[in-house]
């Protein structure tokens, strides 16, 4: 999740929370057509392998 450096952490916290404990049933979910929210997974690996191979865009 992206948050402004002006945000408050408390509120920021609590939207990060609410948007974790939603699931595939959830109304809000069905209307947004998602199925939920995860953790950020890091593109780190997929940078040096594509470094690794030169691939664009590297």
């Amino acid at each position: 999740m992206t948050v402004s450096a002006d945000a408050d952490p408390a509120v920021t916290g609590s939207i990060k929370s609410a948007l974790h404990k939603l699931t595939p049933g959830d109304n809000a979910s069905k209307t947004a057509k998602i199925r939920g929210f995860v953790e950020p997974l890091s593109l780190e690996e997929l940078q040096n392998t594509l470094k690794a191979l030169s691939l664009p865009p590297y």
